[in-house]
């Protein structure tokens, strides 16, 4: 029983058994997907870290152009990186 009657927008919204199939359909792939984006966060993470360091790069210091070139990879991978993550924590967001 709708306690207003006359007043459209304060009734109580019904929910017919599409709607609740697909709510339940939905939750159900999210809770699948949030393993898979832990792992996928934690992975980029370790990425994120390797690219901080310079040391696992073998530069050869005689020929400095390409260690700029490098270095620039680096960098662009990482920003990359980053993005991704930015990515994968909106999806984290919306799954929880």
């Amino acid at each position: 029983m709708n306690p207003y009657p006359n007043n459209p927008r304060r009734s109580p919204i019904q929910k017919s058994k599409e709607q609740e199939t697909k709510e339940k359909e939905l939750k159900t792939r999210l809770s699948l997907e949030k393993p898979i984006l832990e792992w996928a966060q934690a992975y980029v993470d370790e990425e994120i870290k390797k690219c901080d360091s310079i040391d696992r790069l073998q530069l050869d210091l005689r020929d400095p152009e390409a260690v700029i070139r490098q270095i620039a990879a680096l960098k662009i991978v990482k920003n990359h990186l980053l993005r991704i993550k930015g990515e994968v924590e909106k999806r984290m967001n919306i799954v929880e």
